[in-house]
């Protein structure tokens, strides 16, 4: 099960944890409870701090002036289905990179506009951690990262 993987990487960070240098506050908008909690513990297993959770749309938008972020993950498919793109339509807005972490790929066009890529679930927690740096402004680890995550530009 995904979050039985999760959980076991998050549990056991990675040997290479060293090289991470910088730390980023990460607002995590995902409605399955259980997966917030999981990608929480992969972010502090990776150095990172939460700026915040939230299970839909409304809330993160509110809030996400006030906590400023350095990077926002959402799930595209909050709320109405289309929660994900007012998510990262606020983050775009506040020059804030978004990456979408969800299970169907996200229009390219739309998605393009708002956010900095995807993330397809499942996934390694890897993939997590690289995707992480990129969209934080380490391009090194692109040569690591699996056809499981997208950028846009």
């Amino acid at each position: 099960m995904f979050s039985d993987f999760l959980l076991r990487s998050a549990r056991t960070p990675p040997a290479d944890l060293a090289d991470e240098q910088i730390c980023h506050r990460v607002m995590i908008v995902e409605n399955c409870a259980l997966l917030t909690f999981l990608m929480e513990e992969v972010m502090r297993s990776f150095g990172h701090r939460t700026a915040g959770t939230f299970s839909n749309a409304a809330d993160a938008v509110g809030k996400m002036e006030q906590l400023r972020p350095d990077i926002v993950l959402s799930e595209v498919r909050l709320d109405d289905g289309r929660g994900g793109y007012r998510v990262a339509a606020e983050a775009s807005r506040l020059h804030i990179p978004c990456l979408f972490v969800t299970a169907l790929a996200p229009d390219e066009e739309e998605a393009g506009a708002i956010s900095a890529g995807y993330l397809l679930k499942p996934f390694p927690t890897q993939d997590l951690r690289w995707a992480i740096r990129v969209v934080g402004g380490d391009h090194q680890p692109w040569r690591r990262l699996s056809p499981r995550v997208r950028f846009y530009n």
